[in-house]
């Protein structure tokens, strides 16, 4: 374990140390003009891989690695940047869609372990996400929120679920800020689940957007 989260802690560093030599343009016009070595492109694909394949670590090490590829990701041109993300958050999104169908269907490979840490582990992929302005971020938000919306109706009597996916949102919120696009829908839906199940966490969650949109 030791070793482990040296190695995400060095990860994290190298990507941040690499980002500043991925800033610039499209990576194969980079590669055209000699900009960017292949080297560098390879490992632009490692950190992706390694992102991919992080499961098995613990979830602060998964932190490092997350801050990590976010660093890189949003050195890169405007244009690539909606691409990338979509790569980070998309196999998050299709898991945790997978677990919630297997909920319903009361089938037997239903994993609240694996529900709660692909709910951390969004939740940190957007609290790492720093970018003055990506429209692409706003309209996956709006598409993420069906989800989030069954997962809140679904779970409502799991408070711990309930904060996960409560902090998932307050992250989402600060990423886009004023912009975030589900903020009636969500508004709505913190007053019709609060009186059956008043968790603390629908109440900070409200407050939040208070203070965003103030």
């Amino acid at each position: 374990p030791g070793s482990q989260s040296a190695a995400a802690m060095a990860f994290k560093f190298i990507c941040e140390s690499c980002s500043k030599n991925l800033a610039s343009g499209p990576i194969d016009q980079l590669i055209n003009v000699g900009y960017l070595s292949a080297d560098m492109v390879f490992l632009l694909i490692i950190f992706v891989q390694v992102y991919c394949s992080m499961s098995s670590l613990d979830m602060d090490d998964q932190n490092e690695i997350i801050e990590g590829v976010c660093a890189v990701v949003c050195s890169r041109p405007v244009n690539s940047i909606p691409e990338h993300l979509r790569q980070l958050i998309n196999p998050v999104l299709q898991s945790l869609a997978a677990q919630l169908n297997q909920a319903r269907t009361g089938g037997g490979q239903f994993d609240l372990g694996l529900l709660s840490a692909n709910l951390d582990r969004l939740a940190h992929l957007f609290k790492s996400i720093h970018l003055d302005s990506c429209p692409e971020l706003i309209a996956m938000v709006s598409e993420m929120w069906p989800l989030l919306r069954e997962l809140l109706i679904a779970f409502v009597q799991d408070e711990k679920i309930m904060e996960k996916v409560c902090r998932l949102i307050k992250f989402t919120l600060r990423a886009t800020r004023t912009d975030f696009p589900v903020l009636k829908e969500l508004l709505l839906l913190m007053t019709q689940l609060l009186p059956a199940a008043p968790w603390s966490c629908f109440i900070y969650t409200c407050s939040i957007t208070v203070d965003e949109f103030s």
